[in-house]
């Protein structure tokens, strides 16, 4: 996991970059078309194939802050920031730089 010396809320993804938190999201949640997604709390093993966009790069159109998003768990880096508990951190609480290429699709409310 790679420290990054700013609080998560001063950092600004440039280009087609996007900083993901990967907060567990639960439950089930129903897409425009009625699918019903079901999301599963992820553990240290498996990271999360999920997270909510916390900062877009200027030259990404597909994806806003806030939108949550899903994403193959082998893409991105691992982030810390200085303003993260000082507990150690697993792939629940953290967050994930991804390029946007890395976006498979987003949950649309």
């Amino acid at each position: 996991m790679q420290t990054i010396p700013c609080k998560s809320t001063e950092f600004v993804a440039l280009g087609e970059n996007i900083l993901v938190s990967t907060e567990i999201i639960s439950g089930e949640q129903k897409s425009a078309g009625g699918l019903i997604l079901g999301i599963e709390k992820a553990n240290c093993i498996n990271r999360p194939m999920c997270g909510k966009v916390i900062s877009v790069g200027a030259d990404n159109k597909n994806v806003k802050i806030g939108d949550t998003v899903l994403f193959p768990k082998t893409d991105g880096i691992d982030i810390k920031f200085n303003d993260c508990k000082d507990e150690v951190l697993d792939f629940n609480t953290g967050f994930i730089l991804l390029y946007s290429k890395s976006i498979l699709g987003k949950i649309s409310k």
